[in-house]
């Protein structure tokens, strides 16, 4: 059975000529509507693909941990950042009791994505996912901008556990050809850099003309806060 270049075999499991036809073509409609690996799955569930299919978000999530290439609080972060993800995309809501780290409630919601098959993350899906995220901001053009920058940081972080050298420090697992965040482009935030609408002359001479003379201590505070680029407890052991 060939399809998009690729080709395979099956067990039609019948000597009959008519039932293998039968069999042939549930096989090929399923391969034209699921593709390849879900195919494999269904079809030749001893396939190496299949053993693939198996590995679960939870299952990937642990296996990057246990590399220990990560720091603890970034690959908490990160892991943070796919299971949001993951949610939305497959539509996995919480009640407040997923904010409960201390009754179990966030474990609960946490194993309701962790269980989602990792094969079943694709780009389509998180492409769909960042577009339905941009939308919920409305016509807001300051909306629209919180929305881009935090749907960047989520795909930002939760990437970086599919980077090359986390994969190939993974023993015995193959994953498949397309990552989940293969092709997910960034959205366009504009310049980061501050541009301060601050003036600073006016602000020295409202300083000057009101604390110099009537709060001494809180001018000299000022004064080495903006001119120095002291924190506040720097100036409170001056």
């Amino acid at each position: 059975m060939k399809k998009a270049g690729r080709d395979g075999w099956f067990n039609l499991g019948t000597p009959n000529q008519a039932s293998a036809a039968n069999n042939a073509k549930e096989i090929f409609v399923f391969l034209d509507a699921n593709g390849w690996e879900a195919t494999l799955a269904k079809f030749k569930p001893d396939s190496e693909a299949a053993a693939r299919l198996n590995i679960t978000v939870g299952d990937y999530l642990r296996m990057v941990n246990n590399t220990g290439e990560l720091r603890v609080r970034t690959f908490l972060n990160y892991q943070n950042c796919f299971r949001t993800i993951v949610s939305e995309a497959f539509g996995v809501r919480g009640d407040d009791s997923k904010y409960d780290h201390r009754q179990g409630g966030n474990q609960k919601w946490a194993a309701r994505i962790d269980g989602i098959c990792l094969e079943c993350v694709t780009p389509e899906r998180i492409i769909k996912w960042k577009r339905k995220r941009l939308a919920r901001a409305g016509n807001s053009p300051v909306a629209i901008a919180s929305a881009k920058r935090t749907v960047n940081s989520y795909i930002r972080c939760a990437r970086c556990l599919f980077s090359p050298s986390l994969i190939s420090r993974l023993k015995g697992v193959q994953l498949s050809a397309t990552l989940p965040f293969a092709g997910v482009e960034m959205e366009d935030t504009g310049s980061m850099k501050y541009n301060s609408k601050i003036n600073a002359q006016a602000l020295i001479a409202a300083a000057k003309a009101e604390l110099k003379p009537n709060s001494p201590e809180i001018y000299k505070v000022f004064l080495l806060g903006l001119f120095a680029g002291m924190r506040k407890g720097e100036i409170a052991a001056q």
